[in-house]
């Protein structure tokens, strides 16, 4: 980040770095920002003074900075606070650091059915909050749903967000994206309301399984005709399941009154295909505090803790506690999941042998993926999925050692999430931090070394000691002292 370009914020006495150019769009451009006292990393949405000379485009921004800074849900980007200078005025955003949902379609070419259902699902929560509180987005895209570690929404861009005065008014502003625009947008007579973003919903779930928008053309003209007839079909080259296209189907209909809400899209076969029925029970308790089950997480002080080379750490993981659990795949290649009840299964390197651990228990069952006891069969089934897509990226050609009836796999036995990480506590008494900046820390149980990962996976070994001359090294290193500490303090508050 580029120390000589500060940006100074004047009455609040606060100055920022400003660094690389993350995004832009028609009136603003969104750079990385840094907090020059805390080190604290945001985006920040720098619009031109210039662009606000007429009276439309100012009122346009200051409705959608009261917007988003009233909004507040954890799939929604987090609004962290706006000022002004001469030339620009400065909005800043929680940094989400995995791009956007556009960028990942792009990079797989297009998503699986689980994918879709984890990060739709997560859409579909973000967007009903936004209707609870009369809010209607109006411009719902691939582009706008943000990403953070392990595929977490947050839906951002508030430009053509409005609050309706009551959930009956209608609007008739023309507004959206073409590809995405809704048909009574277009048509503009009857005005429209929260259907207009089941709709894009609809054209982004679409365009996650199939790679391309249903209306897209070359031409704009054409691609409102399009939307207009509903005119659309399934590629014959693609295999689309039968669930999703019945989804997609109901979704997208003409007429605003004929499709379905928010809670009976969650309810539909898409979102149930893979297991026979919902696991009974949920992670309330995580949820309740951003994720966070601070019960018996058993971290040790960092007084005791030694880690000399990272050899098994969290390499990839996967966040689908709307519905399963959270699944993950360990550097040396096993593939384990931490279900919603808090059972575990484990998945050997061989890809066949699985060890699965019932609630609070320190024993396993060992099985293999072909022979299994009945009431195992939507975790298995689970597990598969989440293999699959763990897997992709991810160097599985070297060949997997013999398996060994005895030995016990590792595994994230307890996780939290707090607002600035994810904490691992796996089996062998590791403890890893993934920062939401793409920094990790890894440390043991034994005594008084640790492993940095910057933002570039270079793994720097140091003792802790030492991590007070390194100062990204050290706020860090803070930080989770200060979280395992509340973590095994009775009575402490829960981690931030």
């Amino acid at each position: 980040m580029d120390e000589s370009d500060t940006i100074l914020d004047a009455k609040a006495g606060r100055s920022y770095y400003k660094g690389e150019l993350l995004g832009k769009g028609g009136f603003a451009k969104c750079f990385l920002f840094r907090h020059v006292a805390t080190g604290h990393v945001c985006a920040g949405k720098c619009v031109e003074k210039g662009t606000l000379k007429k009276e439309r485009a100012r009122k346009k921004l200051l409705s959608e900075i009261k917007i988003h800074r009233s909004l507040s849900h954890k799939n929604i980007v987090r609004f962290e606070h706006f000022f002004e200078d001469k030339t620009r005025v400065y909005i800043l955003l929680e940094y989400c650091n995995s791009q956007t949902l556009m960028e990942l379609v792009k990079r797989n070419k297009r998503l699986s059915d689980m994918e879709t259902q984890s990060l739709s699902l997560q859409i579909l929560n973000g967007v009903e909050y936004l209707h609870s509180v009369n809010v209607i987005h109006r411009d719902l895209k691939l582009g706008n749903i943000f990403l953070t570690n392990g595929n977490e929404v947050r839906i951002g861009d508030f430009g053509l967000a409005t609050k309706l005065e009551h959930s009956n008014e209608m609007k008739k502003t023309m507004c959206g994206t073409p590809n995405y625009i809704a048909p009574e947008i277009l048509d503009g007579k009857l005005g429209h309301s929260f259907e207009v973003d089941i709709w894009s919903i609809g054209v982004i779930i679409y365009t996650m399984l199939v790679g391309r928008p249903p209306f897209e053309t070359k031409d704009v003209k054409q691609t409102y005709k399009r939307i207009q007839a509903n005119l659309y079909s399934f590629p014959s080259k693609l295999e689309v399941s039968r669930n999703s296209k019945s989804l997609i189907r109901s979704i997208l209909t003409k007429d605003p009154k004929d499709r379905p809400n928010l809670t009976v899209i969650k309810q539909h076969d898409f979102y149930q295909q893979g297991v026979e029925e919902e696991q009974s029970s949920s992670l309330s308790e995580l949820t309740d505090k951003e994720n966070a089950n601070t019960e018996n997480f058993n971290a040790e002080p960092l007084k005791e803790k030694i880690f000399e080379k990272p050899a098994v750490f969290v390499e990839k993981w996967v966040d689908y506690t709307s519905k399963y659990g959270l699944g993950y795949i360990l550097e040396s290649g096993i593939v384990g999941v931490y279900f919603n009840d808090s059972t575990k299964l484990v998945v050997d390197r061989d890809r066949e042998h699985f060890q699965y651990y019932e609630r609070a228990s320190n024993t396993f069952q060992s099985h293999t993926l072909d022979e299994y006891p009945d009431e195992l069969k939507k975790k298995v089934t689970l597990v598969k999925h989440f293999r699959t897509y763990l897997e992709k990226d991810c160097d599985i050609s070297k060949p997997p050692p013999a398996f060994q009836q005895d030995i016990v796999l590792p595994y994230v036995k307890k996780w939290i999430r707090t607002r600035h990480a994810i904490f691992f506590r796996l089996s062998n008494r590791t403890v890893q931090v993934a920062f939401f900046d793409d920094t990790q820390l890894l440390l043991s149980a034994q005594a008084r070394m640790l492993t940095f990962f910057d933002k570039q996976k270079n793994a720097t070994t140091i003792a802790i000691s030492e991590a007070k001359a390194q100062p990204d090294i050290f706020k860090r290193l803070k930080y989770t002292k200060e979280v395992l500490h509340q973590l095994i303090t009775p009575g402490a508050s829960s981690p931030k």
